[in-house]
């Protein structure tokens, strides 16, 4: 099943999930409107922060990158971008899931 923008806007909308799943779903929809690539699905965007992580989108390997890069050469929408899907892994049930799986978990918990 594909995950766009569409579909995380109605699951942060939903009355079956927490507000913590829902601050995790509106952390998602910011990072995908600051990353200055845009995608409509999560699959996509998240293929192109692999591609600039050099690795999975997960806790680590995001403060690695905001750790060595503090000034990207983006006006900084990279690193509003990955500060925003970083809080998300700050959450001790999604610390240790990539970013497809933590918004999978969070629909599963919906249906």
């Amino acid at each position: 099943m594909i995950i766009n923008k569409r579909k995380i806007t109605d699951l942060s909308k939903s009355e079956n999930l927490r507000n913590e799943e829902k601050g995790i779903l509106c952390a998602v929809l910011n990072a995908m409107n600051d990353w200055p690539n845009q995608f409509n699905d999560i699959e996509d965007f998240e293929k192109d922060i692999e591609l600039f992580l050099g690795g999975e989108v997960n806790r680590l390997n995001i403060e690695s990158v905001l750790k060595k890069e503090r000034n990207l050469n983006d006006g900084g929408w990279k690193t509003e971008a990955l500060a925003s899907l970083n809080e998300i892994f700050n959450h001790e049930s999604y610390q240790n899931l990539s970013l497809t799986q933590t918004i999978k978990l969070i629909n599963s918990i919906n249906n």
